[in-house]
């Protein structure tokens, strides 16, 4: 990139984190704390000299888009705050990317476009009629319009990432590059929690990560996320793509990842997790099932993931005692637990009825006063945006057949890992998670990605093979 565009990014950056740390900070209470905020903005713009190095940070720190800091006023959403800032250059390169993709790829990426455009401008509409049912909204108190600028700028960011990955993704080695470090995100995330988890069960004097755990009296680690459910539903993703590799590349590093993200999928007690990663490995079993060469495979990761479960409980029940962990895994709390959900989910008929075309992005809270994922995703996009949403899964599941045909036997391998954590995460949105969130959009893009990186695999390799010597081709 042109150095003077680096020298606009890094004050930027700086300008970004000044203001955020003298609106949010009381100094007489934290003298630091604005010379931590502007030490690390400074850090953190040396990412901008290598575009790819940004893109990989940003996939690193998808688990702390959640993390609530400085009172509630910012999250760490480097993720976001990459994407936005690459979002110009990205929408330089997306007319060439255009007239590259397939078919599947640019309907997916033009319902992403449309469903938070409808739903940003739906809720621009709505913003000035809405009655506050109440007054703080989540982090902070919003009115609605800003509310929804905030959240369609949180979508947008999904859009602008998106784009980045297909810009930086050049053949299948770097599509794994990217998820692998998704799954080493899993196990950083996943270690706090567990550290998190130890502070709290044995009252030990250790530092967190400052607005974790924001709810009093919680005694489940949230890890990086704003509470259990969302830890619970990231690790079921991580956990299935690193089952993968953990199988292809049999190195103490996948174990390590597979023992930290099981040990803190466990620890967040997380039902909407259990049933994601249930539905994803009936998935994975079902697409792996069938196959000669895999014949054993399913029975070998069905024992792999067992054995990782059992780590989990042995560690949850040291933490919290065997009476938390078998109580939140009882029928009990699992029925009042779906009961709430369906609780939550009966104003849906009236708000649909209400709201046929939706009322807009980021403008549930003030109907519905929480955020059910898939309610959510309905009520505020209404028919046209289920519509869209329809569309983009459609088209991302058209992606995997599509890699699937054209697939050497090394890539298909992975391709039914990809469509487990892609269902795991569908039937963990249907629960009380942000639907806005990146790490969703990025596990809903990865089929799609991995079109894109096979497709341009296969290119070159065609473009290698033609333009080698007639004797070298022959021998």
């Amino acid at each position: 990139m042109k150095p003077h565009l680096n020298a606009l990014l890094i004050l930027f950056v700086l300008a970004f984190g000044g203001l955020v740390g003298f609106f949010s900070v009381k100094l007489s209470e934290q003298p630091l704390m604005l010379v931590a905020m502007l030490g690390f903005s400074i850090a953190f713009s040396a990412v901008f000299l290598r575009y790819e190095l940004a893109l990989r940070i940003a996939v690193l720190c998808l688990p702390f888009t959640q993390v609530p800091t400085f009172k509630f006023f910012m999250r760490w959403r480097i993720s976001e705050l990459v994407s936005w800032l690459y979002l110009p250059l990205h929408l330089v390169a997306l007319p060439r990317l255009i007239k590259r993709m397939p078919t599947p790829i640019l309907w997916v990426l033009s319902t992403m476009i449309g469903y938070f455009a409808y739903t940003g401008l739906i809720g621009l509409v709505h913003a000035p009629f809405v009655e506050i049912r109440v007054e703080k909204a989540l982090e902070f108190t919003l009115s609605p319009f800003l509310r929804v600028v905030l959240e369609t700028a949180r979508g947008f960011a999904s859009v602008s990432f998106f784009i980045g990955l297909l810009i930086a993704v050049r053949n299948w080695e770097g599509f794994l590059q990217i998820a692998k470090i998704f799954v080493w995100s899993g196990a950083l995330s996943s270690g706090y929690g567990v550290y998190q988890a130890a502070v709290l069960a044995f009252g030990l004097p250790l530092p967190l990560l400052p607005g974790t755990l924001s709810h009093e009296g919680y005694d489940r680690p949230f890890g990086t996320f704003y509470e259990p459910t969302g830890m619970g539903s990231f690790t079921s993703a991580t956990i299935l793509l690193s089952l993968y590799f953990l199988l292809t590349e049999y190195k103490l590093l996948w174990l390590i990842c597979l023992a930290l993200n099981g040990l803190g999928f466990f620890v967040s007690l997380s039902r909407a997790g259990w049933i994601g990663l249930i539905v994803g490995v009936s998935a994975l079993v079902c697409a792996l099932w069938g196959h000669k060469r895999n014949s054993f495979l399913p029975i070998l990761l069905v024992i792999i993931l067992a054995g990782t479960l059992w780590l989990g409980y042995l560690g949850a029940v040291n933490l919290f005692g065997k009476h938390q962990v078998q109580f939140s895994l009882s029928r009990y709390w699992l029925e009042y637990s779906m009961y709430s959900r369906i609780e939550g989910y009966s104003e849906l008929p009236s708000l649909l009825k209400k709201f046929p075309y939706g009322f807009g992005q980021g403008l549930f809270l003030f109907y519905g006063a929480g955020a059910p994922g898939f309610a959510r995703l309905l009520v505020e996009g209404g028919f046209i945006g289920a519509f869209f949403l329809a569309l983009l899964h459609i088209n991302s599941m058209r992606c995997l057949l599509n890699l699937w045909s054209i697939s050497s036997e090394q890539r298909r391998r992975m391709l039914p890992f990809i469509f487990a954590s892609y269902v795991s995460s569908i039937v963990t949105t249907m629960n009380y998670i942000n639907t806005t969130d990146m790490w969703i959009w990025f596990v809903w893009s990865l089929p799609v990605v991995a079109l894109w990186a096979g497709a341009k695999d296969d290119a070159q390799n065609k473009s290698l093979a033609s333009h080698q010597h007639p004797l070298c081709r022959r021998g």
